[in-house]
């Protein structure tokens, strides 16, 4: 990416989440939501690997965020872990298409595997 900030982190039993926006161009601005799991330890030591690998479970795929996936926030209820985050985008106006984006825009729903450090 050419840059990354505003990151969100989760503490998962040895491993730190950290999940923050990536933009990987400056003409569009577009961002893209990835995680990179480390072992506390070796972050406490310094040992970790360099450069830290990251997946990317969110990037815009629907109009209501086609300007960008932003501000990821992560949270645990029971087994289930939640990204949360916030779409950038358009929003059509009336219609079945106006309100299916509306649903979808209030729900930012979206299902990724969760703790995969491979």
């Amino acid at each position: 990416p050419a840059v990354a900030f505003n990151p969100a982190a989760l503490l998962e039993g040895e491993y730190l989440y950290v999940i923050p926006r990536f933009i990987f161009d400056y003409y569009k601005y577009a961002s893209s939501v990835g995680i990179a799991g480390v072992r506390v330890g070796e972050l406490l030591e310094g040992s970790f690997e360099r450069p830290v690998k990251a997946r990317i479970p969110l990037w815009p795929t629907e109009l209501w965020e086609f300007l960008g996936c932003e501000d990821p926030r992560a949270y645990r209820a029971g087994e289930a872990v939640y990204l949360l985050y916030t779409g950038k985008g358009f929003l059509l106006r009336g219609g079945a298409e106006g309100r299916r984006a509306r649903a979808l825009r209030r729900a930012g729903v979206r299902q990724a595997r969760w703790g995969d450090e491979s």
